[in-house]
């Protein structure tokens, strides 16, 4: 599978930052995390 092919599901809202010529590359390893939003578990976020 293509970076591209993963970043072209809409349900997952990725964007892709930097190195559009990335999006050719094969994906060969995901690493799932599931962390809170820091937002709403850093008090120093929200003050920002």
């Amino acid at each position: 599978m293509l970076l591209r092919e993963v970043l072209d599901q809409p349900r997952l809202k990725l964007a892709l930052l930097t190195g559009a010529e990335g999006r050719e590359r094969p994906v060969t390893r995901l690493y799932v995390t599931d962390l809170p939003d820091p937002a709403a578990t850093w008090p120093a976020a929200r003050s920002c």
